[in-house]
């Protein structure tokens, strides 16, 4: 979420397989079927670089070094991808886990969308030749003919609707070598609908959580107290999917989950973040994922 990339809806997704899959259980009405239903899966892209760039601006959160949680990334990939040596990061943002996991001896291609995030990722790079900083969409990036034996997205899952989360996905299983895995970060619904209406600043930022039943998506509203306030506010929307419905929509793009590793929570009775927490309780989770056995 906070650390997420963008993505645009002027994009190149490549030849979408959809058209000739057979989805599971409900995700076929997701996917294009009963428009009803798809109608609350989709949120408009176009917010994605506006709201991260101020974001960025607001919180500083795009600009400066590695610090233990990034570092803590690297050690997820270690940890989840023990065999990773080429590294493709989605939505890096301010490159500072790219440069984490370049000190972990990976060799990292760190794509990013935002051009403020975008600065600070090849300011890293420049005392660091295995890491290659890209700014563009990642809907749109031509990699080549460039494959990878890791690749991640930390923290940003969710951006559009579910037809946009297959079409990355497809893409991502061509970048991957064979035997390859992508770490995902998935936003969990139970939280985060828990979550809904509790606020909390940063400096003269301000932010409220809210989040929508319909679509499943968290909803994160950031504005500056001293200047414009909330009638100037930005807002995030991110798909929420329980490891169930991840497990149906990585399937449709011919991939499937192997390992679900939950992250913590923030306890806001006592204000004290907790590290490690139940699945059920967890604000988030990373899963592992892999081309299905003779998949295209």
């Amino acid at each position: 979420m906070e650390r997420s990339g963008a993505a645009s809806s002027e994009r190149s997704a490549g030849p979408s397989r959809t058209s000739r899959r057979v989805f599971p259980l409900g995700l076929g009405s997701i996917f294009g079927g009963d428009a009803s239903f798809s109608a609350a899966n989709v949120w408009p892209m176009e917010w994605a670089y506006g709201f991260y760039e101020r974001q960025g601006a607001l919180t500083g959160l795009y600009s400066g070094d590695p610090d233990d949680y990034y570092r803590g990334q690297a050690d997820r990939i270690r940890r989840l991808a023990p065999d990773a040596k080429t590294v493709l990061e989605l939505a890096a943002g301010g490159g500072q886990a790219a440069d984490a996991a370049v000190d972990d001896g990976l060799t990292v291609t760190a794509v990013e969308l935002v051009a403020r995030a975008a600065t600070n990722a090849r300011r890293l790079a420049a005392s660091r030749p295995a890491l290659t900083v890209l700014e563009v969409d990642m809907y749109a990036v031509d990699l080549g003919d460039a494959r990878f034996d890791t690749v991640v997205y930390w923290d940003g899952l969710g951006i559009g609707s579910d037809q946009d989360q297959l079409a990355l996905l497809e893409r991502v299983r061509d970048w991957m070598c064979p035997g390859g895995r992508l770490l995902l970060d998935v936003h969990t619904p139970w939280y985060w609908a828990s979550a809904a209406g509790r606020e909390a600043s940063q400096g003269t930022a301000r932010r409220r959580y809210g989040f929508d039943p319909y679509g499943c998506r968290m909803l994160d509203k950031w504005w500056d107290t001293e200047v414009g306030g909330e009638d100037e506010a930005v807002e995030q929307s991110l798909r929420c999917y329980s490891p169930a419905d991840l497990a149906l929509l990585v399937g449709a793009a011919e991939l499937e989950v192997t390992t679900v590793e939950p992250h913590g929570a923030l306890n806001y009775e006592t204000g004290t973040y907790e590290p490690a927490v139940p699945l059920q309780r967890a604000m988030s989770y990373t899963a592992v994922i892999v081309a299905e056995e003779g998949g295209a």
